[in-house]
């Protein structure tokens, strides 16, 4: 063990001014810098102490210098600043690609390159914060008695949010709020209360209460968009909303199977999708042998069309109906013979910015001819104009005909008598 006087001729021979006290303990007023105060003080611990007075303006710092005499590394306390405290490296710029590590038991946790991006297990760091771990990894946000939130990649390798308090997370731009997973999993877009939806139609919200929103679903050229409905994995869908772009048709589906479409041209089949005459069509579902359409009351009253016929049918059991008076025959003789029976073509008209032209000769009644007697068989269209359901014009010809029967039979019957005579 070295001897105190030792110790004492080498700080002499060093030009050391300083003093070894019995405990051990060494002070210095200075190495070579001339100094009048204490300056570095090495105490029976071994801890290093550099002091010095920061209102004089001057930086005190210990330096780490490799071989060649260049800066490695520097610890400084700064100027002007109160307790604050530097770790740099290559201070002088004397070498490019620098970077500073922090090691645990001899392997690297932490390095900050010359960039100022930052790695956490990572030695080759490419972005602002680069954490790279064989294993899972996690960034954990605690907030004291709030909760705690973290960020992580499981073997899995999906990137997990999760939010482990009983609370929502939210995502924002511009300083402001745009979407939102509230507690109950419950998504908003444009809302911050997605669950006051409804209870089935809360998953997912876009939009407010207030102005025009809307969602979209793109798709190429020669492919389809589609919004399905399942109740499975096995079978991928039970409804669907289905727009094909290759044809500009729209289909719906059901139990799996498509059941209307509407195709570019405007063409509604009901039935069958694959048609683009004009017009409006019902085809019979597979396995229906009765009707093609049905227009009805809950209670079952009203109209169909049978398949393979031209015609609707209508309700018309006595058991349905009350409140049953026979038609006066003679009035309706009477009132007959003001109605016109008339052929026209309609006029020209515009409908949703396209003009329509009828150049075909049609038959049929005039309503201003049936409205007053016959009020049961007029409505109006949504331009206040009059229309007629030709159908129940038919019990008052018959009437009418049933009348004219009597006479024609009470006339041959007189004929007869005359001709007896």
């Amino acid at each position: 063990m070295t001897r105190a006087k030792d110790i004492s001729k080498i700080l002499t021979d060093a030009n050391i001014g300083g003093t070894l006290d019995v405990s051990g303990a060494f002070t210095s007023q200075g190495i070579d810098d001339n100094a009048d105060a204490v300056a570095i003080t090495i105490d029976s611990s071994e801890d290093v102490t550099l002091s010095g007075n920061l209102s004089t303006g001057v930086n005190k710092f210990i330096d780490i210098r490799d071989a060649d005499g260049h800066v490695s590394g520097r610890l400084r306390n700064v100027s002007g600043s109160n307790n604050a405290l530097t770790i740099e490296a290559d201070p002088d710029n004397s070498a490019s690609s620098t970077f500073m590590s922090f090691k645990i038991d001899t392997s690297e946790r932490m390095r900050i390159d010359s960039s100022g991006n930052l790695g956490l297990g990572a030695t080759s760091v490419d972005t602002d914060i680069h954490i790279e771990k064989s294993s899972d990894i996690a960034i954990k946000l605690e907030r004291t008695n709030s909760g705690v939130s973290t960020i992580s990649v499981p073997s899995s390798g999906f990137l997990n949010i999760l939010n482990t308090s009983n609370a929502g997370l939210t995502l924002g731009t511009n300083n402001t709020e745009r979407m939102r997973i509230d507690s109950s999993g419950k998504v908003g877009i444009g809302t911050t209360t997605p669950s006051s939806f409804g209870s089935i139609t809360s998953d997912l919200v876009v939009g407010t209460t207030s102005g025009e929103h809307g969602m979209t679903i793109a798709s190429g050229t020669g492919n389809s968009g589609r919004l399905q409905f399942a109740d499975n994995t096995s079978s991928p869908f039970r409804g669907a909303i289905e727009y094909a772009h290759s044809s500009d048709a729209l289909f719906f589906y059901t139990s799996g199977t498509q059941r209307m479409a509407i195709q570019s041209n405007g063409r509604v089949n009901i039935g069958v999708g694959n048609s683009t005459d004009t017009g409006f069509r019902f085809f019979s579902p597979s396995g229906q042998s009765s009707k093609v359409a049905e227009f009805a009351k809950n209670d079952g009253t009203g109209c169909h069309l049978p398949v393979g016929s031209t015609a609707f049918t209508a309700s018309s059991d006595e058991t349905l109906k009350e409140n049953i008076t026979e038609f006066n025959k003679q009035t309706s003789y009477d009132d007959i013979k003001k109605m016109r029976a008339v052929t026209f073509n309609y006029k020209d008209w515009t409908l949703n910015g396209i003009n329509y032209k009828d150049d075909k000769k049609r038959i049929g009644f005039i309503a201003q001819d049936w409205v007053t007697n016959y009020p049961e068989i007029i409505d109006k269209d949504q331009n206040d104009k009059l229309c007629m359901k030709y159908t129940e014009t038919i019990p008052v010809l018959l009437s009418a005909l049933q009348k004219a029967q009597e006479k024609i039979e009470a006339m041959e019957a007189r004929i007869t008598t005359l001709e007896g005579a």
